[in-house]
């Protein structure tokens, strides 16, 4: 278990890299405070749904997975436990 949570984070690593060269800083008032500004709208759609998908959804899908499988295995081994203690 502990390899997919880092194989995740890895994941989320390699994937998040474009989002630097998506955007531009571009100075508000001379030597002061940078906007960031996406470098077109449909790299910054591109790099939103990417965001999302790799960063909540399937990090999302794994804990699902794992929670369901920790509760499979809790319901079935519960009633061998209930029968042993007969």
């Amino acid at each position: 278990m502990l390899l997919a949570i880092a194989a995740v984070w890895v994941g989320m690593a390699v994937v998040n890299t474009p989002i630097p060269t998506a955007y531009n800083a571009v100075p508000i008032k001379e030597g002061s405070e940078q906007l960031c500004v996406p470098v077109s709208i449909p790299t910054a759609r591109a790099v939103f749904i990417a965001f999302f998908i790799c960063n909540y959804l399937l990090p999302l899908a794994i804990i699902g997975f794992i929670s369901l499988s920790i509760y499979r295995h809790i319901t079935t081994h519960s009633m061998v436990t209930q029968n042993a203690n007969r």
